[in-house]
């Protein structure tokens, strides 16, 4: 960091943050550990299967339209 004084006044060198101080890049919350074992694995596989095609199977008539007495 380098400060200018002049006359008994610090004057910081704009740039980098507060009184030239720069921050900390962002972390990011999930830490892999490792490579997934074989049934974690699968176990994401099934849920990614149902996240994508869990729709197709669903009967969902939430509103009972398709039931419709005459």
């Amino acid at each position: 960091m380098e400060v200018l004084v002049t006359a008994g006044i610090r004057f910081y060198r704009p740039g980098g943050g507060a009184f030239g101080h720069l921050a900390e890049p962002p972390r990011s919350v999930f830490e892999p550990q490792g490579s997934l074992s074989a049934e974690n694995s699968q176990r994401v596989q099934l849920i990614n299967a149902f996240r994508r095609y869990g729709y197709l199977e669903a009967q969902l008539d939430p509103l009972g339209l398709q039931n419709v007495e005459k």
